[in-house]
C-alpha cells in the first residue's frame, strides 16, 4: 500500500460473539503502541502488534513510496470464544 494512502481503519477486527453475532471493528491509534504507528509514516514491511480488549496479534503490512491498490486486512479472531 501506498505509504500517503495507507490508514489505520484500513485494518478491520472481526469478532463473533458467543451468541454467533459478527462485529466488524475498525483499528485506531489507541490499538497500536507509539512505536509501531511510527513505523507506518516509512516504506517498508513493517511487523506491527495489534491489541484489542485481552488479545493481541501481530500484522505484517508493506508500504510503498508508489501508488498501490488499496485493501482491507481483516484480523480473524473467530477462533477464540469471547463474548460482547
Amino acid at each position: 500500500m501506498n505509504v500517503d494512502d495507507f490508514e489505520l481503519e484500513y485494518i478491520r477486527i472481526k469478532e463473533i460473539a458467543s451468541n454467533g453475532n459478527i462485529e466488524y471493528i475498525r483499528c485506531d491509534k489507541s490499538m497500536i503502541s507509539s512505536e509501531d504507528l511510527s513505523k507506518l509514516n516509512q516504506a517498508g514491511t513493517h511487523i506491527i502488534t495489534i491489541n484489542y480488549k485481552d488479545y493481541s496479534e501481530e500484522v505484517t503490512i508493506i508500504l510503498v513510496n508508489k501508488p498501490f491498490i488499496t485493501y482491507t486486512y481483516e484480523l480473524d479472531l473467530s477462533s477464540i470464544k469471547n463474548e460482547i
